[in-house]
C-alpha cells in the first residue's frame, strides 16, 4: 500500500484554517472587551492575553519548523537521526508552551477584562 502524501500533509489545511480562526476570533473578541488598546498593556488580564498570544505565535513557529523543514528532510535521508532528535526536541518545546498557554487561560478564567 502506498500513500500519496504522508499525514500531516493532509492535517495541514484543517490546522491552518482553525489557527486562523483562532486568532481572527481572538481579535474580535479583544476589540469587543477593551476600551482602547493601551488596556492591553495597562491591565493584567491584557497582559496575560499578550502573553497567550507570544506563546501561540511560538507554538505556531515549533509546528510550522517540524512541518515545512524537519518532516521533508526526514523524507529525503536515510540518517536523520540528528534531524529527529530535532523534531522531538521541537515537540517538546510545543508541548511545555501549550501547558503554558493553558495555564494562562486558566488565570485569564479568574480575572475581570476591565481590570475592576
Amino acid at each position: 500500500m502506498t500513500r500519496t502524501s504522508s499525514p500531516s500533509a493532509r492535517e495541514s489545511p484543517p490546522v491552518s484554517r482553525s489557527s486562523s480562526l483562532n486568532v481572527a476570533s481572538g481579535i474580535a473578541n479583544s476589540l469587543l472587551l477593551f476600551e482602547n488598546v493601551m488596556s492591553l498593556v495597562t491591565t493584567a488580564y491584557g497582559g496575560l492575553l499578550l502573553a497567550k498570544i507570544v506563546l501561540f505565535l511560538g507554538m505556531l513557529h515549533f509546528a510550522a519548523s517540524n512541518r515545512f523543514k524537519l518532516v521533508p528532510v526526514l523524507a529525503t535521508f536515510t540518517d536523520g537521526e540528528n534531524v529527529r532528535q530535532r523534531v522531538r526536541r521541537n515537540i517538546g518545546a510545543e508541548l511545555i508552551l501549550g501547558l503554558l498557554l493553558i495555564a494562562i487561560v486558566a488565570v485569564l478564567g479568574t480575572l475581570s477584562p476591565s481590570g475592576n
